[in-house]
C-alpha cells in the first residue's frame, strides 16, 4: 500500500516533532533535574519560565523552536562561565 503526499507529509511532520521532542526533553533533563539542581537558574538564563522548563522535562508539553533556541543559548551563556571558571582554576593551579 503506498501513501498518498499528505500522509505521507504529515507522517513527516509528526517525526521531525517527536525528534525535536525527543532532542530537547533530553537536553532539558541534562541541563538541570530541578529549581534546586539549578533548574530556576537555566529557565532565567534562557529568558524562560521553570514551569515551561518543567513540562518539557516531563513530557507534558514540547518546546517551540523560538524557546529550543532560548535554552540554547542559555546553555552556552552557562558554559562560557564555565569555561572561565575552569581557565581561572588553571592559572591558580599553575601558580601553585
Amino acid at each position: 500500500m503506498t501513501m498518498g503526499p499528505e500522509p505521507r507529509m504529515r507522517m513527516l511532520c509528526r517525526s521531525a516533532r517527536l525528534g525535536i521532542y525527543r532532542y530537547s526533553r533530553h537536553a532539558c533533563a541534562c541541563a538541570s533535574a530541578g529549581p534546586s539542581a539549578g533548574g530556576g537558574e537555566l529557565a532565567r538564563d534562557a529568558g524562560l519560565s521553570y514551569a515551561a522548563l518543567h513540562a518539557w522535562i516531563t513530557g507534558i508539553r514540547s518546546p517551540r523552536a523560538g524557546s529550543l533556541v532560548q535554552l540554547a543559548e542559555g546553555l552556552e551563556s552557562r558554559a562560557d562561565a564555565l569555561r572561565e571558571l575552569a581557565a581561572q582554576l588553571r592559572r591558580a593551579a599553575e601558580r601553585r
